[in-house]
């Protein structure tokens, strides 16, 4: 689990101002306009504005600073594997029962089916800040991608590399 925190910081850099948009609906859901034009220091139309599908790309930095003070960096990386086609691990370190496994080539993963239902379980245990669901979530994905029925078995321990697409 130690290097899910890293791996959650790297999926967040990667970002687009729709990630951040609904990160901070997520966390100030219908206050969201008004809790933007709090932070960023203006009206609310402005922020409406901001949090519409017609946000200026001017703001993108901002609108992405303000996501990161809502709901740091796991609200970010929530978002983003919400919208997740594919990922791609690479190979990864495995245990099975805490004793290693040594290491599997995962590679790209499709987000779909079993794979889909752990990303969301992923997701929703960052949004609740529960970074140890959120591990173990984001390892049954991988082991399911790799090989379904895999997660009962083997626990991802460390991973090379992570990226998320779109």
């Amino acid at each position: 689990m130690t290097y899910f925190a890293s791996v959650v910081q790297h999926i967040a850099q990667g970002a687009r101002v729709g990630h951040a948009q609904a990160a901070i609906r997520t966390v100030h859901g219908k206050h969201a306009s008004r809790w933007l034009a709090e932070q960023a220091g203006i009206s609310p139309r402005t922020a409406r504005r901001w949090l519409s599908g017609a946000s200026p790309t001017s703001r993108a930095r901002a609108i992405l600073e303000a996501a990161a003070a809502a709901g740091g960096t796991t609200g970010l990386a929530a978002q983003r594997l919400r919208t997740a086609e594919t990922i791609d691990v690479g190979t990864v370190a495995v245990s099975y029962d805490g004793e290693s496994e040594g290491s599997r080539r995962i590679g790209e993963i499709t987000v779909e089916g079993d794979v889909a239902n752990y990303i969301n379980t992923t997701a929703r245990d960052l949004e609740a800040h529960n970074l140890e669901g959120a591990a173990d979530a984001f390892s049954n994905a991988i082991m399911s991608g790799y090989d379904p029925g895999l997660e009962d078995t083997l626990q991802v321990e460390e991973l090379e590399f992570v990226d998320v697409s779109p």
